[in-house]
């Protein structure tokens, strides 16, 4: 049976106490029972094969919180831990913004305040985010979770003097009629983007339900 620790590895690693017959034995059984085994601790600290259980014990090793809302997508946590360093040498750009939503399968049209007609005010930006699938496990496309959610990426990458008009985007296909949009505050969009697919928008803050050959409910999220 093969060794991974060498007579004079096991010398030096062995307190003087235990450097008796037994001691010694012990340290010979365990190095050769790490021999015949492969160790997990490249798994379990790889996103891609780190198992599912062990995901949040990953999450805390490597700081992530700020980017993980809860029911996202295991997919999704595995995308945004592989990309770790990337998001966070990226914080405070457009482009990490981008990358941040992206790897959660969100799309998002920037605006910045300099391509306004006229300018808008320094420092302040429009967004559009687009969701063409659920992200989070368990709960409707584009709902208050899911705008929490994207709107927690966008919180953990933008710069603090940034200040955003967001509005959040169903992109769906039609697989029905369109039984009911019913506004409680702000305002909705329902837009033709051709004969397939329809766009559904509310601001930050607004409320809305919509039926689509079934329930879609967008309620308010709170500013």
């Amino acid at each position: 049976m093969s060794r991974i620790w060498s007579d004079r590895q096991l010398e030096r690693a062995t307190p003087a106490q235990a450097k008796d017959i037994r001691g010694r034995a012990f340290l010979q059984a365990v190095n050769r029972m790490l021999a015949s085994k492969r160790l997990p601790g490249p798994d379990v600290r790889d996103p891609a094969t780190c198992p599912v259980e062990a995901l949040p014990a990953l999450i805390a090793e490597y700081s992530m919180e700020e980017f993980i809302s809860p029911g996202l997508k295991e997919e999704y946590i595995r995308a945004l831990l592989a990309r770790r360093y990337d998001l966070k040498r990226m914080k405070g750009y457009i482009a990490g913004i981008r990358l941040g939503l992206s790897l959660v399968g969100v799309e998002v049209d920037w605006v910045q305040w300099f391509e306004e007609t006229p300018m808008a005010a320094p420092n302040t930006h429009r967004l559009k985010v687009v969701f063409d699938k659920p992200m989070l496990d368990g709960v409707p496309i584009g709902d208050l979770y899911h705008r929490r959610a994207a709107a927690r990426i966008i919180e953990a990458m933008k710069r603090f003097s940034q200040s955003e008009d967001i509005e959040f985007v169903i992109r769906t296909a039609l697989q029905g009629h369109v039984g009911a949009i019913t506004r409680l505050s702000g305002r909705i969009h329902l837009k033709a983007l051709g004969t397939a697919e329809q766009t559904i928008a509310a601001t930050l803050g607004t409320g809305a339900i919509t039926r689509l050959n079934g329930i879609y409910h967008m309620k308010g999220l709170p500013v």
